[in-house]
């Protein structure tokens, strides 16, 4: 049984999520609003297939994004979303935009290692 409602419009509310593990993550988009996942710190994305569109002002606390063989075709962020991010991995073929093509890959030596 699929979930019939998107769960991101109630998860970016929870305001001390600061760990979110998506696997297969199937949707129409990830979205995130300004201000919305306000204490997420580390998000890791495995296999999804899902556009992450993030508006200013979302993941306000967001320090590492990893995008681990998704399907998605770019990741959408305006500007003033994800202001304190510090590690990006990105695999597969997803668009990143200019501004964040200088930010590190994620300082982890394998799978279940955190880089904090």
């Amino acid at each position: 049984m699929g979930m019939r409602e998107d769960p991101m419009a109630i998860l970016e509310k929870l305001p001390k999520l600061t760990i979110l593990e998506l696997y297969y993550y199937q949707g129409n988009k990830f979205a995130c609003t300004a201000g919305g996942f306000p204490q997420l710190q580390f998000l890791h994305n495995f296999r999804g297939d899902v556009e992450l569109q993030v508006e200013g002002g979302g993941f306000p606390q967001l320090q590492f994004l990893d995008m681990y063989m998704c399907d998605a075709e770019e990741l959408q962020v305006e500007e003033g979303g994800m202001p304190l991010l510090k590690g990006l991995e990105v695999t597969g073929s997803v668009r990143i935009p200019e501004r964040l093509r200088s930010i590190p890959a994620i300082p982890w030596h394998g799978i279940g290692d955190w880089a904090y």
